[in-house]
């Protein structure tokens, strides 16, 4: 298996999980507008477990209605941003462009939907908890050995919330093993690209 790209931030190769104390996160939210409520739930238990945590929610599609985002979708997500509000998250747009989520460097963990910011934050031997909304994120946890939290399981905020408190009270130390794949992994990746 040559892993995703996205697993190589290649400045954190052949180092441990960076555990620190957990002062900022980032909570990315969901695609699908209907998880609007459980989204909502996630965010309040979120900030339950880490309540003097600068709390950031990201919105990888945008907060609004555009040309790539309707008005449904766009009602959704901006009522998710009043919520996150509401519960004391600062809300960012980080839509169609990259350089948006830079700031993720300076965050300590990420909890949220988004495979991408999960992987991101692995990749730079980071903290991070994914709620699969599709088929790529439960083939990353799986492939990675990490808890499998699926928007669909009618237990998703209990194991959610056992998932959290677990992390918080080992440090993190679970998420040795995913770090332990992307190393092993590695190798793989150079002898494929190489071959290309």
């Amino acid at each position: 298996m040559t892993g995703c790209p996205v697993w190589y931030d290649l400045d954190s190769m052949g180092m441990k999980l960076c555990v620190r104390p957990v002062e900022r996160i980032v909570f990315t939210t969901p695609a699908t507008p209907s998880l609007l409520k459980q989204t909502f739930v996630l965010m309040k238990e979120l900030k339950k477990c880490f309540p003097k945590a600068e709390l950031v929610c990201s919105f990888h599609r945008g907060v609004f209605p555009d040309r790539y985002t309707s008005i449904r979708y766009g009602a959704a997500y901006a009522s998710m941003a009043l919520i996150a509000r509401s519960l004391g998250f600062k809300v960012v747009d980080v839509s169609y462009e990259m350089k948006k989520i830079s700031f993720y460097k300076d965050f300590d963990f990420h909890v949220g939907y988004r495979v991408h910011a999960h992987l991101d934050f692995l990749s730079r031997r980071k903290p991070s908890i994914l709620i699969n909304e599709d088929g790529r994120g439960l083939g990353m946890v799986k492939s990675l050995k990490l808890p499998e939290l699926n928007f669909n399981d009618p237990d998703l905020i209990n194991k959610y919330k056992k998932v959290l408190a677990g992390y918080k009270n080992t440090n993190f130390e679970n998420l040795n093993d995913a770090i332990s794949v992307i190393e092993s992994t590695y190798d793989e990746m150079k002898s494929f690209l190489s071959s290309i």
